[in-house]
């Protein structure tokens, strides 16, 4: 009776030294208790990093001669993880940290945009949010193996059908999915998507009309 009693008492010692910190997800996704933790508040903590490189990143753009601040590269990031990032570093002690991103779930078979896809801000949920460069590298530094990256670099900024996504990300996609791009859409540097057939098409009228043109310019040697 009295082993059982300190088993018990050993048992509520052990569970009261796991803190919350040490609660993660691995990058299968499989939540698990370790000695590595993560420093999630204070001046050296994620949340603080986070608020710092992004003021740094938008007091620089302002310094510079001619740009304005919401100029350049802005990243693409899933919307549901960053609320749960959030809770980790902020809103809840509780809360385990997030794990690796997922952007893959903002894509469809062929790596375009999902059908319907919001951007979500502070007024109205959504299925993504637009980070800084510098912010998703050190999102990336902090939880391995995220992405795949996602970047828009022409306004307005959140139109997904700007989206550039991470070649190499994609060409592994497609072989996993035994997929032709060609037979789905034209991916152009700019990041916009258009339907390869349309493309097809406007090349086609496109040489119909240097063909006019060419009769045009010929010369009728036989006119009197």
């Amino acid at each position: 009776m009295g082993n059982t009693c300190t088993k018990k008492k050993e048992t509520e010692d052990e569970k009261q030294k796991v803190g919350f910190d040490s609660i993660y997800y691995d990058e299968d996704g499989n939540m698990r208790v370790g000695v590595h933790g993560r420093e999630r508040k204070g001046p050296k903590g994620e949340f603080a990093q986070v608020l710092a490189l992004d003021k740094q990143v938008l007091d620089g753009k302002e310094g510079e001669e001619g740009t304005k601040a919401g100029e350049g590269k802005y990243c693409v990031i899933e919307a549901g993880w960053v609320s749960s990032w959030l809770a980790f570093v902020y809103y809840n002690d509780s809360s385990p940290a997030p794990g690796k991103i997922q952007n893959s779930k903002l894509l469809d078979h062929s790596g375009c945009p999902i059908e319907g896809i919001q951007l979500a801000s502070d007024k109205k949920s959504g299925h993504y949010r637009l980070i800084r460069e510098p912010v998703w590298d050190l999102y990336c530094k902090l939880y391995k193996d995220s992405g795949p990256k996602i970047w828009v670099d022409e306004e307005p900024y959140n139109e997904p059908e700007k989206w550039q996504v991470d070649e190499e990300w994609l060409q592994a996609l497609y072989k996993k999915n035994n997929i032709n791009p060609d037979d789905l859409k034209v991916r152009r540097p700019t990041g916009v998507l258009e339907e390869a057939e349309d493309t097809e098409e406007a090349l086609l009228q496109q040489e119909e009309e240097a063909k006019e043109e060419a009769k045009g310019d010929e010369v009728d040697i036989f006119t009197d």
